[in-house]
């Protein structure tokens, strides 16, 4: 990643998602960093989907200083997902009915499916994924959760 600007603006922000240890960068244009070629060119973001190289371990070198940081209110619950372990759906529930954007994503990291919610509630259709362990990334505009769920 390359970076010039004197001030944060939105074409310097990204999103860091946690998808159980596995770390991918997201720019505001919602495509992932790369680091293929990243040190003859720079990281650039422009992958539809993370794979090999756009997964990345986080860590702090040197002196860091923290500017802000937004408080999270642990307490709050914004969506819900069951029955867990799952068959043939999962229901995907916004507990303040908003949109949520789901994307759910197999134990190393490979899309599965991705699909969005209207408001209420969304049924999402995991009978033909593979029995096992996949993580459901929920979006909304005022959370973002990661989710483990048992595919029976």
């Amino acid at each position: 990643m390359f970076c010039s600007s004197a001030v944060l603006g939105d074409y310097q922000k990204f999103k860091l998602n946690d998808l159980c240890g596995v770390y991918t960068l997201q720019g505001n244009n919602n495509l992932y960093f790369s680091s293929e070629n990243g040190a003859a060119t720079g990281m650039t973001c422009n992958r539809t989907i993370p794979q090999g190289w756009e997964y990345f371990n986080w860590g702090v070198t040197g002196s860091i200083a923290v500017l802000s940081v937004d408080p999270i209110d642990n307490d709050k619950i914004f969506f819900k997902i069951y029955p867990n372990p799952a068959n043939d759906s999962i229901i995907v529930r916004s507990l303040n009915y908003e949109p949520l954007s789901i994307t759910v994503y197999d134990i190393y990291g490979r899309l599965i499916l991705k699909t969005s919610t209207d408001g209420n509630n969304k049924s999402v259709d995991v009978n033909k994924i593979p029995t096992g362990i996949y993580l459901m990334n929920i979006n909304s505009s005022n959370a973002t959760g990661t989710v483990k769920f048992l595919k029976n």
